[in-house]
């Protein structure tokens, strides 16, 4: 038999980083932890699980996957953090033969 969703309860903290409010994000929200599982293989475990929290100050009232997505489809990220990253070039040169 299945246990049902209700019955799942998260931690009251999730104490990985030195930082109270970055922790209790990623006891709270699922959002947070999907940043961390796509960052924790690039950066320093303490960088990438304290990122979720820089992101979501920085985003404000966008942070949610739907203005995530949102702000993604129309290129806009001005007023997240500080400033625009330049879009990749997508011309693929090669080497002459």
């Amino acid at each position: 038999m299945t246990p049902s969703l209700g019955a799942v309860t998260s931690p009251a903290s999730f104490p990985i980083t030195f930082d109270d409010d970055a922790n209790e994000l990623l006891a709270h929200d699922p959002l947070a932890l999907l940043f961390v599982m796509l960052l924790d293989q690039q950066v320093p475990m303490t960088w990438a699980f304290r990122s979720p929290m820089v992101i979501k100050e920085r985003l404000g009232d966008r942070w949610s996957p739907a203005a995530i997505a949102a702000m993604a489809m129309t290129g806009s990220s001005r007023g997240c953090g500080r400033g625009s990253a330049p879009v990749p070039s997508t011309t693929v040169t090669t080497a002459p033969t």
